[in-house]
């Protein structure tokens, strides 16, 4: 969850966070999100064109959530 309008700087940086402590450790993260359709200025989540993880802003954009999750979900599928 993240406020791409009150938080433009640091945009879901917690995902960005906990992936690299997650890789650290051994993990691989799996599921991206392209960063087309959000405004932002940075995002520690952010590598390449791309978001890791699903970044939702239910404040400034609540519409495009369902679709957002229904992408985000039949990705994973196909990777599993």
């Amino acid at each position: 969850m993240g406020d791409q309008k009150g938080y433009t700087e640091n945009f879901c940086d917690a995902i960005g966070l906990l992936a690299e402590i997650l890789e650290e450790c051994g993990a691989t993260i799996v599921g991206q999100t392209p960063v087309e359709g959000y405004t932002f200025e940075a995002s520690r989540a952010q590598r390449g064109d791309k978001f890791i993880g699903l970044p939702i802003d239910q404040e400034n954009q609540a519409r495009k959530t369902k679709e957002r999750v229904e992408d985000w979900v039949a990705q994973l599928k196909k990777e599993f």
